[in-house]
């Protein structure tokens, strides 16, 4: 064969070899190394494992921006669950001040509050998420300071609400911590999950011809943003605050779902990078990561000695065993028999009788000195005690008892105050016998 042909047939072979290889990278090895520097905070987190997988500038103060929506909506979906066909009059006064995105509410228009809550959540409109505001607490300081106090109560630290939009305050603040105990809450009220994760809307006012919502949302309506959809991507919120944008979304992939926020995220001529980091974490956590059993039900970890059982010898220990089968969520390449795994025990040794399935300990599996997983550990068999035994230990323990101890000493002082007292009574009696017969001698 000539050597040009070989040498064009081995660079065939190459290309072909580099392709594969790239084919078969997980999609966040061929990623931009630096894209997380495009934005301020970042947060990927496993609602199976309850562990976050990627986080950035977790405490950083960042401005709320579109996740006082995420408030403003979660609120007024659990107050007005049961009122959405409600109709509401707007006026003039309600849409004081409102600034910035708008579904074109005027004066006397009359919407339901289920159009409310759309405008709110679906289409990330400020107009809509103030006459909200105004329905839950008759006034927007009520309902600001309603925010303020949902925030404190789930542990919110750094978290200070001014507005129900989002608007750019001075005062207003929040991290991306924060905002992911938020979206956990989100998560589970039905209303606000249904409404996040619809494309559109249309809204039919008493005024007006009727009109569409669209999401806000890049990753589940290209209205506002094209090339990012995500057909995974389940809601939650986005938005923008002058040139910072902002993305809160859950997604869920064979099965697991995942949760990623974006804050603080720039944009440049080719991409806005609140979707393109959201779209590349969700990625990175559906190639690289599973849910695998790391340890088998009924697993033996240890065992612990019995006592006051008429057992002897092994007979007399009994098997800590792994009540069920356990799961991590592990990247794909590392194998779960490598993982460690740290077994504690609620006392050094046991006292029959022992139920088979007492809990007895537990046992927590790491990864990399991470804790990805947890399982109690349970007796394997039942025991039986001599009830001679228990009650010897039973008499034991009262008889060394603080209690008992307390009140012997209790009983001496008693005892010896008792006598001193009575010696001196005895002696003063006798003095007045002898005083009360001296005439007589």
């Amino acid at each position: 064969m000539p050597i040009k042909k070989t040498l064009n047939l081995f660079s065939v072979f190459i290309v072909a070899a580099l392709c594969f290889s790239l084919l078969s990278l997980p999609l966040s090895a061929m990623a931009d190394p630096d894209y997380l520097s495009q934005a301020k905070a970042v947060y990927l987190y496993s609602y199976d494992a309850n562990r976050v997988l990627i986080s950035k500038g977790e405490n950083e103060i960042i401005a709320p921006c579109a996740s006082a929506k995420m408030m403003t909506g979660l609120i007024a979906c659990e107050m007005l669950a049961d009122r959405l066909d409600e109709k509401v009059l707007v006026t003039s006064d309600m849409l004081e001040d409102v600034k910035g995105n708008s579904m074109g509410l005027k004066d006397g228009m009359e919407l339901s509050v289920r159009d409310l809550l759309y405008g709110t959540i679906c289409g990330g409109n400020n107009d809509a998420a103030q006459i909200l505001a105004i329905v839950c607490h008759k006034n927007v300081p009520d309902f600001v300071k309603k925010m303020n106090f949902y925030a404190s109560s789930l542990y919110m630290k750094n978290t200070r609400y001014s507005n129900p939009s989002g608007l750019d305050s001075p005062s207003a603040r929040t991290t991306v911590n924060d905002t992911a105990i938020l979206a956990r809450r989100i998560s589970n009220n039905t209303l606000y999950m249904e409404i996040s994760n619809s494309s559109s809307y249309e809204v039919k006012p008493s005024v007006g011809d009727p009109f569409t919502i669209y999401n806000r949302n890049g990753l589940e309506s290209q209205f506002y943003a094209l090339g990012y959809i995500n057909n995974t991507a389940n809601g939650i919120m986005a938005g923008k605050d002058n040139s910072s944008f902002f993305v809160c979304s859950t997604a869920e992939y064979d099965g697991m779902r995942y949760l990623c926020i974006v804050m603080g995220a720039e944009e440049d001529e080719d991409e806005i990078y609140s979707y393109y980091i959201a779209n590349e974490l969700f990625d990175y956590a559906f190639t690289n990561y599973s849910l695998k059993r790391v340890i088998s039900k009924g697993t033996k970890i240890g065992s612990l000695a019995v006592d006051f059982t008429i057992e002897q010898g092994e007979d007399a220990n009994i098997a800590c065993i792994v009540e069920e089968d356990v799961y991590a969520l592990i990247p794909n390449d590392v194998d779960p028999e490598k993982l460690e795994c740290k077994p504690y025990f609620h006392e050094k040794k046991l006292f029959a009788p022992i139920e088979e399935g007492d809990v007895v300990g537990g046992v927590n599996i790491y990864y990399d000195g991470t804790l990805v997983a947890t399982s109690k550990l349970v007796a394997s068999k039942s025991i039986d005690s001599v009830p001679i035994l228990l009650f010897l230990e039973s008499a034991k323990s009262f008889l060394t008892s603080r209690f008992f101890i307390m009140f012997i000493c209790f009983f001496v002082v008693f005892f010896v105050l008792f006598l001193v007292l009575d010696r001196k009574h005895r002696r003063s009696k006798n003095v007045i016998t002898i005083s009360k017969y001296k005439g007589f001698y």
